[in-house]
């Protein structure tokens, strides 16, 4: 099984979301790939990602919200029930209460496709984790 990692977030390598992703990968027992929705056409994306089984998706919260690049990303999928499809979403907001219209829109959206949901984890007071030291 394929995984496939793709960073929503606008600053691209330079921002939070590639810190936490980084993290996260070095926690798990594969190497998957990654992409960056900010570096690439949002349609070639999108066909790229069919060759993964596992679709695991990084970014950071904006006004309670997905980045724009993120949505227009979403525009171009297809439903398949055979993808599995998780999210980090990381904010600088100490309260996870912020996110809750967008958990609500990304299991709707899962369901909607026929993903299989593999979750979503909530990261708050992520606001300056790239100042921090390693």
């Amino acid at each position: 099984m394929k995984t496939l990692i793709i960073n929503g977030s606008p600053n691209g390598k330079r921002g939070n979301t590639e810190i936490l992703s980084r993290e996260f990968m070095k926690g798990i027992q594969i190497s998957p790939e990654v992409r960056y929705v900010a570096e690439e056409d949002c349609v070639s994306l999108a066909k790229y990602m069919n060759d993964f089984d596992n679709w695991l998706f990084f970014f950071p919260l904006y006004v309670n919200a997905m980045p724009g690049i993120v949505k227009r990303l979403f525009e171009e999928l297809e439903p398949d029930e055979n993808k599995a499809v998780g999210y980090f979403v990381q904010s600088g907001f100490e309260e996870a209460a912020q996110s809750d219209y967008l958990t609500a829109i990304l299991k709707n959206f899962n369901k909607r496709m026929g993903y299989r949901d593999l979750g979503i984890v909530i990261a708050g007071g992520m606001a300056g984790v790239r100042y921090m030291p390693d």
